[in-house]
């Protein structure tokens, strides 16, 4: 079964982290509730400050509830990314893509990220930019019947193109 953050689904985990995070109903979060919430793990709390940075949008050293969900919608859309091409290169045997911040990949591989693009246009039955199992499903369904018309077709012109083979033969034959 596909696992994705929905947009309604993005809402409620918004809601409730922050609600869970905000104990003291402050209307952010700043970095004594992630430390808080980390407990008393000075390792972890240590992380507590790098953590706030990456949600703090705006450098005020707290979280407001839409800097939350507005990662945590980020992470979604990530997350949604690494299955499209993860189903991408099962179907296709393409390599999976290189790391944010790596070398800009080779043409081989741009290739592969434009068919990977094809792909998910292609089987987005449903326009929301993402392929769930049920698309690929179909859409892999409908790549074997095209598949199976395209063998028909060769079979039937070469079946033709026999009977027209031995036609001319009969007929250099009489001759």
């Amino acid at each position: 079964m596909a696992t994705s953050i929905s947009a309604t689904g993005a809402k409620d985990l918004t809601s409730a982290l922050f609600n869970k995070l905000d104990t003291k109903q402050k209307g952010y979060i700043d970095q004594a509730d992630l430390e808080a919430a980390l407990g008393p793990d000075q390792a972890q709390q240590g992380k507590a400050g790098a953590v706030l940075a990456q949600l703090d949008a705006d450098r005020d050293g707290r979280v407001t509830k839409s800097e939350l969900s507005t990662a945590i919608e980020k992470v979604g859309q990530q997350l949604s990314a690494q299955q499209d091409q993860s189903r991408v290169a099962k179907a296709g045997g393409a390599p999976p893509p290189r790391g944010a911040g790596g070398p800009p990949p080779p043409k081989a591989e741009a290739a592969s990220s434009e068919a990977e693009s094809k792909y998910v246009a292609a089987a987005d039955s449903n326009g929301d930019g993402t392929v769930s199992e049920a698309e690929q499903a179909a859409y892999e369904k409908l790549l074997a019947a095209a598949q199976e018309k395209a063998q028909l077709q060769a079979n039937a012109y070469t079946r033709f193109a026999d009977d027209e083979t031995d036609v001319a033969a009969s007929v250099d034959t009489s001759a």
